[in-house]
């Protein structure tokens, strides 16, 4: 009986150590973040048993980029551009508690802006964006190593005019209409600019909708379209700006034929303003096709 005891009391010391070494493993909880300044926080958690100290080591890749920035009459000119891979690694030791928990928030830093060729004079290097993955926090060392990812975070400089200006496509019948969006406190007005390669085919149609089989009966355009605006000074605001479609005169069709669009292909379509015409606001490139030819 005693030794049957004796095998009873083991099976639930070594029962009890296997859901306590479950349940510390399950404890690592760690959360992510990023700063004001592009940084990212690590918030963790674990429990790791009273009273003891324990490594942990923080690690993450940040895609970062950088560009060079001056401010002239209440807004932001960028020049250059410049992007890095930063692999960061940092690792401290952790106090547990008398109950065994262990929590703290750690902070990975980016390194200084820096731009390879340097920046103009009146600017300076200024994080735009940076993209933080391959996050993870990895305690203890031995058997009590465990490694747990973090969520990948984006930061984006709030400041900067590729988030102040937007624009996006929002839908084309030969003409392309986009919308154009401030999203800042304008101190001023200010102007602003959409361009647009276009590439565009017309074609001689009948008024059965037939095309004229003559190859020779079509034209082709390959050109730059653009449009100018204003952002008031004042609440953010959107509008809508129409780039137009190919002139149909372009096209001498015969009797009983008139001309047609058949397709057209917007690409490279970018906003500028007056106060970063060196900096663009890229949007999608759109296409259609009205007439399906053989």
């Amino acid at each position: 009986m005693k030794k049957h005891s004796r095998i009873s009391l083991c099976t639930l010391a070594t029962t009890a150590t296997i859901l306590s070494a479950s349940a510390a493993a399950q404890a690592l909880d760690v959360e992510t973040d990023t700063d004001d300044l592009g940084n990212l926080t690590i918030d963790f958690s674990d429990i790791v048993g009273s009273d003891r100290r324990i490594p942990f080591v923080f690690k993450a890749t940040a895609t970062a980029t950088y560009v060079c920035a001056s401010e002239s009459g209440g807004l932001r000119t960028l020049a250059g551009r410049d992007v890095k891979v930063i692999k960061v690694r940092r690792g401290f030791p952790f106090a547990s508690n008398p109950k065994g928990f262990v929590t703290g928030r750690v902070t990975l830093d980016l390194h200084p802006p820096y731009m390879k060729r340097g920046c103009p004079a009146g600017s300076q290097a200024e994080l735009a964006e940076a993209d933080w993955n391959e996050i993870e926090v990895i305690r203890g060392r031995g058997r009590e190593r465990l490694v747990q990812t973090g969520d990948a975070k984006r930061y984006t400089n709030p400041a900067l005019p590729g988030q102040v200006f937007r624009l996006a496509t929002i839908s084309l019948k030969g003409a392309l209409n986009v919308e154009v969006e401030n999203r800042a406190q304008l101190p001023h007005d200010v102007g602003f600019k959409v361009k647009a390669g276009r590439s565009a085919r017309l074609v001689c149609v009948d008024d059965q909708g037939k095309t004229h089989p003559n190859p020779n009966l079509q034209h082709d355009v390959d050109d730059v379209v653009e449009q100018s605006g204003q952002f008031a000074a004042g609440a953010a605001s959107k509008q809508t700006v129409a780039l137009p479609e190919p002139t149909m005169t372009l096209l001498d069709c015969p009797d009983g034929y008139t001309p047609e669009l058949a397709s057209v292909h917007y690409k490279d379509l970018a906003l500028t303003t007056d106060e970063h015409a060196n900096i663009k606001v890229r949007g999608e490139d759109a296409s259609q096709t009205f007439i399906q030819q053989e």
